[in-house]
C-alpha cells in the first residue's frame, strides 16, 4: 500500500515508467533505439 501524492508513489510510477521503456527497447525487433522518442532516453536517466 502507497499513500496517494507522496514521494514513494512517484518513484513507484517513475521505476513503471522506466520498466516500460526497457521492456520496449528490449522487445524491439531490428529498430532497436529508434523507437525510443527524446523524452522516452531521457526518462531513463531521471
Amino acid at each position: 500500500m502507497v499513500v496517494k501524492d507522496t514521494i514513494e508513489e512517484k518513484m513507484l510510477a517513475l521505476q513503471e515508467q522506466k520498466g516500460e521503456l526497457v521492456d520496449k527497447l528490449i522487445t524491439s525487433e531490428s529498430k532497436g533505439f529508434k523507437d525510443l522518442t527524446r523524452e522516452d532516453i531521457i526518462k531513463l536517466f531521471q
